[in-house]
């Protein structure tokens, strides 16, 4: 593994998550509401410094990108080879990006509808149904095994966050 491919793959992964935290910032920003938000740690960063989810972002962007390149970085130490190929582990940033989309779905139910239905559901079954079962028990592994490439399935969902972002400032 390259730092050049670290660092690009880092990037393609990175940019739909940091786009939702523009969407949840500019949402916040023209309502004053954060209930579009089921993720306890991102509804008090948003109650207090809202730039700090940027920062939570790249933390778990980084993480992801490790565990994609986990063979390559760990794949040296011979206790680790016990384990075998953990290429497995890249579920975990198709399941991010999708974590991403799932948040521009539920900004737009949002905007449409307001505390529609969803929000009859106690927080923590929404945080969990949301945020751990769709991205990364359903579409992470999903996605992964299908074949779908990261960088197009990035920009694909990158994309519908520009246009719920349209949808949030018009």
């Amino acid at each position: 593994m390259r730092l050049k491919s670290f660092i690009i793959l880092f990037l393609i992964i990175l940019a739909p998550n940091i786009l939702r935290q523009v969407v949840y910032l500019t949402t916040f920003l023209e309502t004053g509401e954060i209930d579009f938000i089921d993720s306890f740690e991102t509804r008090k960063i948003y109650e207090s410094l809202p730039f700090l989810g940027v920062i939570e972002e790249i933390i778990i962007g980084l993480i992801f990108t490790i565990f994609w390149f986990f063979n390559d970085i760990f794949g040296k130490f011979e206790w680790l080879r016990k384990f075998g190929k953990l290429k497995w582990l890249r579920f975990f940033a198709y399941g991010w990006i999708s974590d991403a989309l799932i948040d521009f779905i539920f900004v737009l139910l949002w905007l449409l509808f307001g505390n529609w239905g969803w929000y009859l559901l106690s927080p923590i079954i929404r945080f969990f149904i949301r945020e751990i079962f769709l991205s990364y028990a359903i579409f992470g592994p999903v996605l992964y095994k299908s074949g779908f490439g990261i960088r197009r399935l990035s920009l694909y969902f990158s994309l519908f966050g520009v246009l719920v972002l349209l949808l949030v400032i018009m």
